[in-house]
């Protein structure tokens, strides 16, 4: 997915490494939530940041929904499931048909697997270390998964650092082995809400170029 710019739907994980997690009952992170978000990335070349917004949703295990609403004209929808992932690009002209890219899961996973992650807590575990640092809980990775993920470290800062509950989460910073830096302001987090059935599976709508891969 690098290709197409995206970073929050770049995450790629092994099965087998993170399972345990997936088997843990919900402790941190809530079976359910949404959050409006602020997107910033840093480039390691030029320094330069990109701000983008929109809304995620999330639900455990392995689901996770993104849409991307500023800037204009830059309409981006990304869903997966523990099937299938949708990548689909809205036409910058209203008639003209939108991009929809479609993938099988496989062994290749959304950012729905970090939040899945979490739910070890902010405790060290066999898939991370947590530190706290200057008001913060530094989660760094062990080296095999860290070379999976393509990460070096993520980083998790709260409203309140003597509160940590993740409805009390500001940001997470993710941090790539290439020395780029994503981070994710969560500006409402909107805990154990009801979905429908089909949220977590995308339909694209009519006259839209459809890639299966």
């Amino acid at each position: 997915m690098i290709k197409y710019g995206l970073f929050i739907i770049l995450l790629s994980f092994n099965l087998k490494l993170w399972a345990t997690a997936l088997e843990k009952k919900y402790s941190f992170v809530p079976r359910t939530f949404s959050s409006k978000v602020e997107q910033v990335t840093l480039s390691a070349l030029s320094g330069k940041e990109k701000k983008t917004y929109g809304t995620m949703d999330y639900m455990y295990p392995g689901k996770f929904r993104y849409e991307q609403e500023k800037p204009e004209n830059s309409k981006i929808i990304f869903v997966s499931n523990q099937s299938n992932t949708w990548f689909y690009t809205a036409p910058f002209l209203k008639g003209e048909p939108g991009d929809l890219i479609i993938n099988p899961m496989k062994d290749k996973f959304s950012l729905s697997e970090f939040f899945d992650l979490l739910q070890n807590g902010l405790s060290s575990n066999q898939m991370y270390v947590v530190q706290k640092q200057a008001g913060a809980e530094h989660l760094t990775f062990n080296k095999k998964l860290a070379k999976q993920l393509g990460l070096s470290k993520a980083i998790l800062t709260f409203k309140n650092s003597n509160f940590l509950s993740f409805e009390n989460i500001k940001s997470v910073k993710i941090i790539k082995a290439d020395g780029s830096e994503v981070v994710f302001n969560l500006l409402e987090i909107k805990p154990n809400l009801q979905f429908t059935k089909d949220h977590f599976i995308f339909t694209p709508p009519p006259n839209t170029k459809i890639n299966k891969q």
